[in-house]
């Protein structure tokens, strides 16, 4: 899967360096992320003993890399390759107590989003889909003896926005949500599964710079 990508990846852009019309740049900026985990008991032994997830908080986490934007007739197709650095706070409650806790989850991730778009004078709006490669994260059940997470190893998901360009700057402001999951389960000692859905959704602002 990760090899398909990142072939997939080149492909649009050496396409795109091919091209006509053709925009070239680098690109970085911050996403917030939200709602990864929803109703989930972290636990071993049948709910004696854990954590529940309460709550979930978006943190301001980074995204850096390139995209190209070929157009045509006032449309115009942009592939976009980028590590990104995402962090949710998720807030921890013991069971069968009143004790709270807090763990920062952080993913770091090699996004591939390609969008479609037009635009209005110096304004674009786009949408399309993103493919996110896992390339490492947080273990928020390290407190929970015998836990561990079933994470995928890639995710899919949709991306939407608005930009503006301006001379060589590039302004884009997009929402993300997720088609797939990022991990279904945490596995347990005894070989059983504690099921949760984690899809998380960003929103994204980012700064580019066109090299041509």
């Amino acid at each position: 899967m990760r090899k398909f990508l990142l072939i997939a990846a080149l492909v649009a852009f050496a396409g795109a360096a091919s091209a006509q019309f053709l925009t070239f740049g680098l690109k970085g900026g911050i996403n917030t992320t939200t709602d990864v985990f929803r109703n989930v008991r972290l636990s071993n032994d049948n709910g004696k003993t854990g954590y529940d997830i309460i709550n979930n908080k978006a943190k301001v986490g980074f995204l850096a890399g390139a995209y190209a934007r070929v157009s045509v007739l006032g449309f115009f197709v942009q592939p976009e390759l980028y590590y990104a650095q995402s962090s949710t706070e998720i807030t921890l409650q013991e069971i069968g107590s009143t004790n709270v806790s807090t763990e920062v989850n952080k993913l770091n991730t090699l996004n591939i989003p390609v969008l479609f778009g037009t635009k209005f004078g110096p304004f674009r709006v786009n949408a399309g889909p993103v493919a996110t490669i896992i390339l490492s994260n947080t273990n928020i059940v390290d407190n929970v003896s015998g836990l561990d997470q079933d994470m995928d190893k890639a995710n899919w998901g949709l991306q939407a926005g608005v930009g503006v360009d301006i001379l060589k700057i590039s302004l884009d402001a997009r929402y993300e949500t997720s088609i797939s999951k990022l991990g279904s389960a945490y596995n347990t000692a005894s070989g059983s599964k504690v099921n949760f859905g984690s899809r998380p959704q960003q929103f994204i602002f980012t700064l580019g710079w066109k090299l041509f």
